[in-house]
């Protein structure tokens, strides 16, 4: 309570600042008083000043605290009620929303499970026939090879008692058979090697189809294999969280594998420049994850400079490349045909379905 001394505040009743050396703050109007000016006694400056929490006011400013106070307490009593609407508002709207992105979710889900039950089936409905036809055929060559010796048989028979007459006419006949026979019999080869290739062709589909493959992703430079999968793991995480905002977590991820053997690409380089970057195999163990990628990668245009330069591509069989390679040639093609300009030629569609369609060029 004791003013400073270098203090230049003069007492608010006498105007000086000598005369008295105990002084009084007013909290209200922060003017200082000699305790002698507003009648405190030394006894009681010295209680005062012994106080931990003390507050005193001057009588003009206490005369008006007790209307402050009031107001003070209702405004306050206002935004303790306000606080808690806030509150509440806030709890009801975090729970819809909440309940909301649940319903979504399993919604979701849902129509997940139901495309990957129903591509299931058609896959195993597919397979099976393809196994059945295969069946089928095999028991028509068998079929055929036995009646053929039957005839054979039949035929030697009735030739055996006048074998002078009728050799010619034998050999050409067997000749014309065995000629017949060929053709049916590498007809059908031809049909189950087919079959066998399709099959094959749909078992390798089914392997890589919770797969994709990334292009131009920097290669770690670690020196142990192990290390560099753990790099590429987090790099590829980094891509489908901050670069295409799909929440993808490491439990989804299955392997990460680079194309390609390390040592052979590190120094297959064509001009002396930098070392090629191998492709980067990414498999999950869910066919909705995969999708959700695939369906995202249109915000590759507004992602960071890290991910514009990044390829993305389906797991391809070799006869799905081999029929990409004609569409994109049948593409470039068109292109160069089209003299005027307004259209480039690209390949859309999911890899065995894929189209060459026109987009207009943007001038």
């Amino acid at each position: 309570m004791q003013k400073r001394f270098e203090t230049k505040d003069k007492c608010v009743i006498c105007s000086k600042t000598t005369g008295c050396d105990s002084w009084l703050s007013c909290e209200i109007c922060e003017g200082w008083f000699h305790t002698r000016c507003v009648n405190i006694s030394d006894d009681a400056y010295k209680v005062l000043k012994n106080l931990d929490n003390c507050h005193w006011f001057c009588s003009p400013c206490d005369s008006k605290i007790g209307r402050i106070i009031p107001t003070i307490g209702k405004l306050n009593d206002r935004i303790i009620s306000l606080e808690h609407k806030i509150s509440q508002v806030k709890c009801e709207v975090t729970s819809d929303i909440a309940a909301r992105c649940i319903q979504l979710e399993q919604q979701l889900d849902q129509r997940v499970r139901e495309l990957e039950d129903k591509i299931q089936v058609t896959q195993s409905d597919t397979l099976l026939q393809i196994e059945n036809k295969k069946e089928q055929l095999e028991r028509a060559v068998d079929n055929k090879i036995e009646t053929t010796r039957i005839q054979w048989s039949d035929l030697a028979s009735d030739l055996a008692s006048d074998d002078n007459n009728l050799t010619i006419a034998v050999d050409k006949r067997i000749e014309n058979r065995m000629n017949t026979m060929t053709q049916e019999l590498n007809s059908a080869q031809d049909l189950i090697t087919n079959t066998r290739l399709q099959a094959n062709e749909e078992r390798e589909k089914e392997r890589r189809r919770n797969n994709i493959v990334l292009y131009r992703v920097p290669e770690s430079t670690a020196n142990f294999l192990k290390d560099r999968t753990v790099d590429d793991t987090k790099l590829v995480l980094k891509f489908f969280n901050e670069g295409l905002y799909v929440g993808v977590d490491e439990l989804d991820i299955l392997k990460v594998t680079r194309l390609g053997r390390f040592s052979s690409i590190q120094s297959n380089t064509t001009d002396g420049g930098p070392p090629l970057i191998r492709p980067l195999l990414v498999s999950f163990n869910s066919y909705g994850i995969k999708n959700l990628i695939m369906n995202s990668l249109y915000k590759l245009k507004s992602s960071g400079h890290l991910f514009k330069s990044f390829i993305v591509s389906h797991d391809m069989t070799e006869l799905e490349r081999a029929q990409c390679k004609e569409k994109v040639h049948d593409a470039k093609l068109r292109s160069d045909a089209d003299v005027s300009g307004e259209y480039r030629y690209v390949v859309r569609g999911q890899p065995g379905k894929m189209e060459v369609i026109p987009i207009r060029n943007r001038h």
